[in-house]
């Protein structure tokens, strides 16, 4: 009679151990799976533990996110970093190619022979990237705006910007030129800045950087055949 109670006591123990694991397993494996989901927002100077380990090791050791990182609302692709600035604080090693997506390109056409100077503004400058100019007519001489202007493209000393601008026609004569504006100076690389054009065909690279002095100093090379 004693030894029956003792087997249903010791029955009853295993039992209660059985189905107090088992409540123990599914609470792990829901908390692991909402854990999934979970999406962190505005959390400054926080740190992650896992079961009683900081969060980068759990990552790998170095904070691997194979799986992408995102600073905006669209979903990373494998292996993107993505947001709408980035800020390098220190020096930057960059194995793979640079590529902007953003880049535009404009036409610019002159259709009559009167037409010889025209204005390039800051949104011309800052929307696109490479310059197409068809002239029409007589050689065309493009100024450059004041560099009081800029203040939204190239604002602080140092900063600079570069274009391409290609002289679509195919006529001999037809040149393209440059002009500066106040406070922007456009220089090329010749012993003749005055009469520097890019003749048909041909196509100049100018990069302009905002000076300490707040003057916008612009260099150009003209490529041609």
């Amino acid at each position: 009679m004693n030894v029956q109670k003792l087997k249903m006591k010791s029955l009853a123990q295993w039992l209660v151990i059985g189905i107090v694991g088992t409540l123990a397993v599914v609470t792990l494996v829901y908390a692991s799976s909402a854990l999934r989901g979970l999406v962190i927002e505005n959390c400054n100077d926080c740190q992650f533990v896992v079961q009683g380990e900081d969060i980068a090791g759990v990552l790998g050791g170095g904070s691997r996110f194979i799986n992408g990182l995102s600073a905006d609302s669209t979903s990373p692709l494998a292996g993107e970093v993505r947001g709408t600035t980035l800020t390098i604080t220190g020096d930057a090693d960059i194995t793979g190619s640079l590529s902007n997506t953003e880049k535009t390109s404009v036409v610019f056409t002159t259709t009559t022979d009167t037409e010889t100077t025209g204005v390039l503004t800051q949104a011309n400058l800052a929307t696109n990237d490479y310059f197409e100019i068809s002239i029409g007519g007589a050689s065309m001489t493009y100024g450059f705006p004041a560099s009081s202007t800029w203040a939204t493209l190239i604002p602080n000393a140092g900063d600079y910007k570069q274009w391409l601008f290609h002289n679509a026609t195919t006529t001999d004569g037809i040149n393209l030129a440059f002009g500066s504006g106040v406070g922007t100076f456009v220089q090329f690389a010749t012993t003749s800045p005055a009469t520097a054009k890019v003749l048909a065909s041909s196509t100049a690279s100018i990069l302009c950087i905002r000076a300490v002095d707040t003057d916008v100093n612009c260099q150009g090379t003209i490529f041609g055949y």
